[in-house]
């Protein structure tokens, strides 16, 4: 810059530098109590909760596209297997193609030593969709991660529709050689990771504070809404988070929720969410108590914090 102009500018940040040190100094309190909470201004209700450390529930994790994509899938063969009447097409006999999902599990690392009765197997899905089932749903052989439709030109997958989206299954569906979406599988489609979990991990974050009184609301929680639902940042992102930072109850009524619950469709339209009104309202009613109870015991109060958490525990 022109000489002139550096001489002024250097004047003036002296100035500043000068009015700057006749300011009292701030000293932290080192003994001053800190809490996530503190940083939600105007929220008594924030201001008061407390956050529970707990550990990562997820003790590994399994890009299977990406394996697949750089080859580490090659040395297996890929099978032709007959599903009738796929969660998924719905439309009697369709012909898959794929890996054997049993030599899939045989080639990750470390997953032959994961004890089965300690943990669960959750299957990952690109539109968000979570669902978890213990280790004794993949029994058997007669699982197939499917790459396409061998019924079709070039084994392509056949897109199907989701309201007014057009989508396809891939990278991969899991689908069952001879058995029917009723055999008490996991049927993910778009699936891109599989994850192992420990159980006990899980029962700290999901584990309601008051279990004499919501214990069944939590198992009717667990069963019915976490697939797309996260509590605790445990579960689906097909729908929002339950509890953190904030408890749905801490802007929404009792009475919203079991009605929204019921039939979505008439509070938003086009919403994704299935209605829910076959559980009937004393069982809304239930859950509602649970997910109302778990304001009491979270692990993040504040956005910032709920990020940093995620981060360091997924």
């Amino acid at each position: 810059m022109p000489k002139q102009t550096r001489a002024i500018f250097c004047t003036q940040v002296a100035t500043l530098a000068a009015f700057l040190s006749c300011l009292p100094a701030t000293t932290p309190d080192a003994n001053a109590p800190r809490s996530d909470a503190a940083a939600l201004s105007g929220d008594p209700q924030n201001q008061s909760a407390t956050t529970i450390a707990m550990p990562s529930v997820v003790v590994a994790e399994y890009d299977l596209a990406a394996l697949d994509k750089a080859g580490a899938f090659q040395s297996l063969d890929k099978l032709d297997v007959t599903v009738v009447d796929d969660p998924l097409y719905k439309n009697g006999e369709r012909r898959f193609y794929g890996y054997r999902l049993s030599e899939v599990l045989s080639l990750l690392d470390g997953f032959s030593e994961i004890h089965r009765n300690s943990h669960k197997l959750v299957w990952v899905c690109a539109d968000g969709y979570r669902t978890t089932y213990d280790f004794h749903a993949i029994r058997g052989g007669s699982g197939i991660l499917a790459t396409g439709l061998s019924d079709r030109d070039g084994r392509a997958w056949e897109p199907y529709t989701r309201g007014k989206m057009t989508l396809s299954p891939d990278p991969f569906y899991l689908v069952w050689e001879g058995e029917g979406a009723d055999n008490g599988r996991p049927w993910p489609y778009q699936l891109t990771k599989l994850q192992i979990i420990s159980s006990e991990r899980i029962a700290m974050r999901l584990e309601t504070p008051h279990p004499e009184l919501h214990g069944e609301g939590e198992m009717l929680y667990k069963k019915h809404c976490m697939s797309c639902h996260s509590m605790n940042l445990v579960g689906g992102v097909m729908g929002p988070e339950m509890n953190v930072p904030r408890n749905i109850f801490e802007y929404r009524t009792a009475a919203d929720f079991v009605a929204f619950a019921a039939n979505p469709q008439a509070f938003r339209a086009r919403s994704p969410m299935p209605k829910m009104r076959h559980l009937g309202e004393d069982r809304l009613e239930k859950i509602t108590g649970y997910v109302s109870s778990m304001s009491a015991r979270k692990v993040c109060v504040t956005p910032m914090g709920c990020a940093e958490y995620a981060d360091a525990t997924k």
